[in-house]
């Protein structure tokens, strides 16, 4: 019996089959002889050109559609940016956008990572989109 190792047509590692032949395997699109580092880690695996296999990076955390203003809060704070947001609020040139931020900031229960004022706030703290997802996954932590 030889052990034969498939990926599948990414070259993602999908599992192993014990066979006579090698010509026998019929999983996925390609086999090797060649293990992986863990048999067991199904799809943490690609095989490279040259015949062996790469683990796979892990994936990274979801950014999270919506946090608690507690969460938001608390995550601004642990980045020392909490009393900023005041100040960037005051800044709105429009009372009425102002006014519609200071309601959503001292009123809302939730933070929406797309909404307008999530948007507002961060451009006001010279956030970058990669900074933004970074506060919301900590909040979620929270």
């Amino acid at each position: 019996m030889i052990k034969t190792y498939h990926y599948d047509e990414a070259g993602v590692y999908i599992g192993y089959m014990q066979v006579q032949e090698p010509g026998d395997a019929t999983m996925g699109t390609g086999y090797t002889t060649t293990a992986p580092a863990n048999e067991q880690a199904l799809g943490h695996y690609t095989l490279a050109g040259d015949g062996t296999w790469t683990e796979l990076p892990e994936p990274p955390e979801p950014v999270p559609a919506r946090v608690t203003m507690r969460q938001a809060r608390l995550a601004l704070l642990a980045a020392g940016l909490l009393d900023d947001i005041d100040t960037v609020i005051a800044t709105i040139p429009d009372s009425t956008q102002r006014r519609a931020a200071q309601i959503e900031w001292e009123y809302a229960q939730t933070v929406d990572r797309t909404s307008t004022f999530t948007q507002q706030m961060a451009a006001g703290l010279a956030l970058s989109a990669e900074q933004l997802d970074t506060l919301f996954i900590e909040a979620a932590k929270l």
